[in-house]
């Protein structure tokens, strides 16, 4: 790979082409070269309008995921965890279940717990203690934020100290990540960057999302590119950082091994990274001379990546405070492009990889929310005729059916495709604001079209109107 200033900077003003044209607020980009810190930039914005610098603090999601992992080897290197170990061991209330499932298989997704569980208090760590009765042994590989929340929860039995204490004492000080936290609490020492999510027309605005204290261990680290150089250092220099030994060779070798993901691939997960082997047959080309670990991560309003190769020893992190859920795709790209780059490779062009339904998901809510529009103004005339006891024409009762069956395929795609799709419960997606506009307009139509039918039902169910004779009289006279 080309570590040179020259194309070093080729690799930032290629980021910062990429963040425009996504339109992105602001990104911090860190490159470290063996035990250096090559480049570490900010760029764009702040929700303020203030520049974006190395030391700004953004949510780093999943990255969370290593640092819980580079916590656990140390308690192992301390004699105090066994990977090996079944996790009852350190969390007896996970018994029965946990007596069959090692430490070692949480740490790689195979501890049987996927995301269709039901869901836990995300609010209280200790609340992943409800997992223990779907912990399986031989489980297949599952990637999920609860393996990691369990782990945190490991740490925090075996050393005694809470889990924020332990990874800023063990891990943040010794690297001098010293604007780095554990939870969204302690990040507001260090004035963390406003998160932003991407409206349908209006771009990217401002949004806080709250990070739950239960997803400490997966997902609710905050930290800045200069500080997760300084982590990249220690990865890709045997567990040291300038004077300071944090994990032994062997430690993070057992961090940065490979347990496939399948019979079929080679690559697959460590110890809170993604590890994708030198020469394996499912990486791509231009990287499958060297070992490569990496992680992304994403929530609602930010987004981040960080990759490591080993030998040579180059690492790169990228951290953003905006994230789009139907362009998803876009960190992931930006990563294998960026590593282009540096093996000297031209990169193709980014483009849109998300499924036709995610991509659109808003647009098709938009039109649907304009059709039912359309009906609700189309059936006024047949339910005023009704009103007056005139009977819908033929075109009207058409136009009545043709109501209705839009109404139950807005509420079968809001209720039951929505989640499917997007992996997420109904409630997650309506806590974004474009997608809960929509989906309670379209709701409320709905609710209007049930309304609509019991009208008919009642009006075609009344007692048919009968001349008497009285009245026959009255009118013959």
């Amino acid at each position: 790979m080309r570590t040179d200033d020259a194309t070093l900077a080729t690799v930032v003003e290629y980021v910062e082409e990429q963040r425009i044209r996504l339109g992105i607020p602001g990104m911090a980009v860190a490159i470290v070269v063996g035990d250096e810190v090559r480049v570490v930039e900010g760029l764009g914005v702040t929700s303020d309008g203030d520049a974006i610098k190395p030391d700004t603090v953004f949510l780093v999601n999943s990255l969370s995921k290593s640092i819980t992992a580079f916590a656990l080897i140390k308690l192992v290197e301390s004699g105090l965890v066994d990977l090996d170990s079944p996790v009852s061991a350190y969390i007896p209330e996970l018994a029965p279940d946990g007596d069959q499932v090692s430490v070692r298989d949480v740490m790689h997704h195979r501890s049987g717990i996927s995301d269709e569980l039901p869901a836990r208090d995300q609010h209280d760590l200790e609340s992943n203690i409800a997992l223990g009765p779907h912990l399986r042994s031989n489980a297949a590989y599952w990637y999920t934020n609860a393996n990691y929340d369990l782990l945190a929860l490991l740490v925090e039995r075996v050393s005694g100290l809470s889990f924020a204490d332990y990874v800023e004492e063990n891990i943040f000080d010794p690297l001098g990540m010293n604007r780095s936290s554990v939870g969204t609490d302690r990040a507001q020492r260090f004035g963390p960057a406003d998160g932003h999510y991407r409206w349908l027309f209006l771009g990217y605005q401002p949004l806080e999302i709250p990070v739950d204290h239960g997803q400490v261990g997966s997902a609710a680290m905050y930290s800045t590119a200069i500080d997760m150089a300084r982590y990249l250092i220690a990865h890709l220099n045997g567990g040291a950082y300038r004077t300071s030994q944090l994990l032994s060779e062997e430690g993070v070798e057992t961090l940065h091994e490979a347990h496939p993901y399948t019979d079929e691939f080679l690559s697959g997960y460590g110890g809170g990274l993604h590890v994708d082997p030198a020469n394996a047959s499912d990486t791509p080309i231009a990287f499958a001379p060297r070992k490569t670990v990496w992680h992304d991560g994403a929530s609602e309003t930010f987004r981040s990546v960080m990759w490591m190769t080993l030998g040579p020893d180059i690492g790169m992190v990228i951290l953003a405070n905006g994230n789009d859920a139907i362009e998803g795709s876009w960190i992931g790209q930006l990563s294998y492009r960026t590593r282009l780059l540096l093996s000297g490779e031209e990169p193709p062009d980014m483009a849109n990889q998300a499924d036709f339904l995610i991509r659109w998901s808003k647009h098709l809510y938009l039109a649907l929310l304009l059709l039912q529009i359309v009906f609700v103004l189309l059936v006024i005339p047949p339910l005023r005729g009704l009103r007056n006891g005139d009977p819908p024409s033929t075109r009207q009762w058409v136009t009545l059916g043709a109501a209705t069956l839009i109404d139950i395929a807005a509420a079968f795609l809001v209720l039951m495709v929505t989640p499917a799709v997007s992996n997420e419960p109904l409630s997650r997606t309506m806590e974004l604001p474009d997608y809960r506009i929509l989906l309670t307009a379209i709701l409320l139509g709905v609710l209007w079209g049930i309304i609509r039918t019991i009208l008919l039902a009642l009006w075609l169910a009344r007692p048919k109107r009968q001349n008497t004779p009285d009245k026959l009289q009255t009118t013959r006279t």
